[in-house]
């Protein structure tokens, strides 16, 4: 799930999922999706995952859609650890006596050795017998068992040669002293909730333990060095995926269309400028910095996002360096001498910008769609970009989620401009300095 799903969202998907390969009931029509899902699952045994949930509301709708015939159906969470409300809220509807919720701890030596080794070789590598237990001790002192910063661990190396750069990288990761204590803590970001409906009354769990900061300073370490080891056009392409917020899925395409009008991917011989960028794309796949959310039937991948704990560092990167300025409506003073500028909001906010930036270069709007058009005030005004007209050097343009009624006739004067994107519901006319 991501932070703008819907319970809507959430059960069609669900209903989907379980509904491939039959046919379409024929009675369905104008059914309520909860009770379509409801009918289709009555009187079977099924296992239903959700990860990202983050609502109780939302939990007990999802509840509520789903038969409890007492067959052995289990519905499994997979919680963040900000999100140990709604595990306890299970607890109310879990079977007495049922032990339903389950720290991910870390791994141990041996098993860290084992998923390093399955994504730092690539399918040429993969077939080699030589003995690689002599890395499972550094690899184990270096990520603490911690996951994720294994998997970025092993796509850094991923691109080195062996031994030689392998050696270096890992001493130079290697814990000195002073660092043992901080990789003492016992702490973990996720939570695996285990939700029985034999009986739809009492859940069980038992309350989370905070993560320390251990787990923090881990992957961060290991994230800094495998993003200082990225090429200068690569580092560029990974920080723009900062303008976007947290668990947001993007489209591959899009996000090279936006990397190409940037500037960010120099031409190469022999190949367009659109299949270098999906090539980068797949470079930051391979080194476990962004997910793959979907590829098509082809293998290609479609659609990425950042993973939630990397996308905090990366956001802080992107602001140190100075490469984009992230705002939202608590925090709305922009400097007039920005050059990128993302405006986040998953309420419906927007703010109005006086500052005329007559340096920007690049303006990306990110606004939730159902939070502004789910109330009534949306009738009752609309946002403008006026500050936009200043703005002469603008390469870039992607707004989503605005009510807009109009863009500023400047837009099309614009001479720099490469990329113009606008989702935006109320729009019904462009500029007419604006000639397709």
């Amino acid at each position: 799930m991501t932070e703008d799903s819907t319970t809507e969202d959430l059960l069609k998907r669900i209903y989907d999922e379980a509904h491939k390969g039959r046919q379409q009931p024929q009675h369905d029509n104008g059914m309520l999706i909860g009770d379509k899902l409801r009918f289709l699952l009555a009187e079977r045994r099924y296992l239903v995952v959700i990860s990202g949930l983050s609502c109780k509301t939302m939990l007990n709708r999802v509840r509520a859609s789903l038969p409890d015939d007492n067959n052995g159906s289990r519905v499994v969470l997979i919680l963040d650890i900000e999100s140990e409300e709604v595990a306890w809220h299970a607890n109310t509807m879990n079977n007495q006596g049922i032990n339903g919720v389950h720290q991910l701890s870390r791994l141990d030596e041996k098993r860290s050795g084992q998923l390093f080794y399955s994504r730092a070789f690539r399918k040429e590598q993969s077939g080699r017998k030589e003995d690689m237990s002599k890395y499972n001790k550094i690899v184990y002192d270096i990520t603490g068992g911690y996951r994720l910063a294994i998997v970025v661990l092993a796509g850094l190396l991923r691109f080195k040669e062996k031994p030689g750069q392998w050696e270096a990288v890992l001493q130079q990761l290697r814990l000195g002293p002073g660092m043992e204590e901080e990789q003492d803590g016992v702490g973990n970001k996720i939570i695996q909730a285990i939700l029985s409906k034999e009986k739809s009354i009492e859940w069980q769990t038992r309350p989370a333990v905070r993560a320390n900061m251990s787990t923090k300073r881990t992957i961060e370490r290991v994230f800094w060095a495998s993003f200082e080891d990225l090429p200068n056009d690569l580092k560029s392409c990974f920080l723009y995926l900062a303008a976007y917020p947290k668990n947001v899925i993007m489209h591959a395409n899009i996000t090279v269309f936006m990397w190409i009008a940037e500037g960010f991917i120099k031409p190469q011989k022999g190949k367009i400028m659109e299949e270098i960028g999906h090539n980068y794309i797949k470079e930051l796949v391979l080194r476990c910095l962004v997910q793959v959310e979907e590829m098509n039937a082809a293998g290609i991948i479609t659609k990425i996002s950042v993973h939630k704990s990397l996308h905090g560092f990366l956001h802080s990167e992107a602001h140190e360096a100075g490469f984009i300025e992230v705002h939202d409506i608590h925090d709305a003073f922009v400097p007039p001498s920005v050059r990128r500028l993302s405006y986040q909001s998953l309420d419906g906010r927007f703010t109005i910008f006086t500052n005329k930036f007559h340096k920007l270069h690049s303006f990306i709007c990110y606004v939730e769609y159902r939070s502004i058009y789910s109330t009534g005030l949306c009738k009752k005004y609309c946002h403008d970009l006026k500050f936009l007209r200043w703005s002469m050097f603008l390469r870039l343009i992607s707004v989503r989620g605005l009510r807009l009624d109009r863009l500023p006739d400047e837009i099309g004067d614009m001479v720099h401009l490469r990329y113009l994107r606008v989702e935006c519901r109320n729009l019904k006319k462009l500029p007419s300095s604006i000639r397709i």
